[in-house]
């Protein structure tokens, strides 16, 4: 079910970023925000020669796709803290992406400073998380806890030291499984307003279900 609603969500956000970009004139550099190589060759970058993408990761803290190969020439890495970034940063690309990047910076007040940064920059932006009302998070994505995004964070724990959920592997313990959901902290449509209060926000809903949030701006600085 889950990867169902992901290949049909998929081409439904490549649809509307194809929109969102048709008015950017190219060249066009983009900076994506937890980005991986794999991704935008599925989205057939290889076809878009004008457009240049880096790709920004923590990879002193988290190794995933450190060391995936770069087949494309026009994309390239940028090893950093996206809290690391300031408007200024910003500023110096075209358009700013992001894909389930959000939700995981640790708490409300970190992913605000993010926020700020990409708005104050006056770059185009296109930024998509997961819904945090959706009864399947991609996360966690076992039946028998639907909306366990809402759940009480001691009881995702619990539940975490328990089983996987879906994800990776079960948490050795209670306290461990704490320390894990420290970089989890998905929206609803409510709190992307707020972060992005001049962006149009769209919500996904493949197949009638209300999977995740897309906010999108063409603003320029």
């Amino acid at each position: 079910m889950l990867k169902k609603l992901r290949s049909f969500t998929r081409g439904q956000r490549l649809k509307r970023f194809n929109e969102f970009m048709k008015d950017v004139d190219g060249p066009i550099r983009l900076i994506d925000l937890g980005g991986t190589v794999k991704f935008w060759e599925s989205w057939g970058l290889s076809e878009q020669p004008l457009l240049e993408v880096t790709l920004v990761n923590n990879h002193d803290r988290d190794k995933c796709h450190a060391n995936d190969p770069i087949r494309l020439p026009n994309i390239r890495r940028l090893r950093a803290d996206v809290l690391t970034l300031s408007a200024a940063d910003f500023a110096e690309y075209d358009v700013i992406f992001s894909n389930s990047l959000i939700e995981h910076l640790p708490g409300r007040e970190l992913q605000q400073q993010l926020a700020r940064a990409i708005v104050d920059s006056g770059r185009p932006y296109f930024l998509q998380t997961p819904n945090k009302r959706s009864p399947l998070d991609p996360h966690f994505p076992r039946p028998y806890v639907p909306f366990f995004a809402t759940y009480p964070r001691s009881l995702q724990a619990r539940l975490l030291s328990w089983s996987a959920l879906g994800s990776g592997s079960a948490s050795p313990s209670y306290d461990a499984a704490l320390t894990r959901l420290q970089n989890y902290y998905p929206l609803t449509a409510r709190d992307v307003r707020q972060l992005f209060p001049q962006a149009r926000i769209l919500l996904e809903r493949p197949f009638g279900v209300p999977m995740s949030i897309i906010a999108m701006s063409r603003s320029r600085a």
